[in-house]
């Protein structure tokens, strides 16, 4: 007997790694403090890392206990 969630999510697609990965020390630490080097780390860094709403809840309210 399958379980009851397979429907649910069998067609469940991720593509941003970091949401799935960011309990990771070395990806939270790269993603939010390490800085950029190259032009693509240059623009990951404006666009993603520096956006209020990301800062504020990576910086500020996630729960980095859970």
């Amino acid at each position: 007997m399958p379980h009851p969630l397979i429907a649910k999510i069998a067609h469940v697609m991720l593509i941003d790694p970091i949401p799935i990965l960011l309990h990771l020390p070395p990806v939270a630490y790269n993603f939010l403090h390490r800085a950029p080097s190259s032009a693509a780390e240059w623009q990951l860094w404006y666009f993603a890392s520096t956006d209020p709403d990301i800062a504020r809840t990576l910086g500020r309210a996630f729960f980095w206990t859970e």
